[in-house]
């Protein structure tokens, strides 16, 4: 099976942002804190506009095997807020999706290979991604391509600490999923 691999035009709008689509409902699913709605759905169509359109730095890509669209990738520069930023040379992965049939078989490798060649030869410099640990694969993936963790982003239930606290209660009752993620540990120092 040959993957080949495209950067995406206006053209291809439509065609990615079906696929993205799809990445979206399978993100919910996992925890992503991002609603699979035509709103979420219209973002991510605006930074492909940007992207494509030369507004914003972004590299979508497609991947094909023949005619079929069987994954792609989107990284690119974040739209521009109310903040400095100390990394001008810094890009966001908004993410990376292959079709669930073709998982296993490079496509994603693919995908990522040639981001990192396309970045680079325009002088970006990092990625900065996201992957959800209710993802193992995307994990792994991450780990492969070399991404090295910088920080935890972590969720406070509010009614579970509540309830912790007004019980005098920690540890398992706590992290319901056993070892603190902060710091491995059965409780919180």
């Amino acid at each position: 099976m040959e993957v080949e691999i495209s950067v995406a035009g206006p053209a291809d709008r439509e065609e990615f942002l079906e696929m993205w689509g799809q990445f979206l409902l399978e993100h919910e699913k996992i925890g992503d804190d991002l609603r699979a709605s035509d709103r979420t759905l219209a973002y991510f169509g605006a930074l492909f506009d940007a992207y494509t359109g030369g507004i914003l730095g972004g590299l979508p890509l497609l991947a094909r095997v023949g005619q079929d669209l069987v994954g792609v990738l989107l990284w690119g520069a974040p739209p521009p807020g109310p903040v400095d930023r100390l990394k001008e040379d810094r890009m966001t992965s908004w993410g990376t999706f292959t079709a669930p049939a073709l998982r296993g078989h490079g496509v994603n490798r693919a995908l990522r290979q040639r981001a990192v060649l396309e970045l680079d030869a325009v002088g970006i410099e990092e990625v900065l991604g996201c992957v959800f640990v209710n993802n193992p694969e995307g994990c792994e993936s991450g780990r492969a391509i070399g991404y090295v963790p910088i920080s935890i982003n972590a969720v406070l239930d509010i009614h579970t600490e509540a309830e912790a606290l007004r019980q005098g209660v920690r540890g398992k009752k706590f992290y319901p999923r056993g070892l603190c993620p902060l710091c491995g540990r059965d409780e919180p120092k």
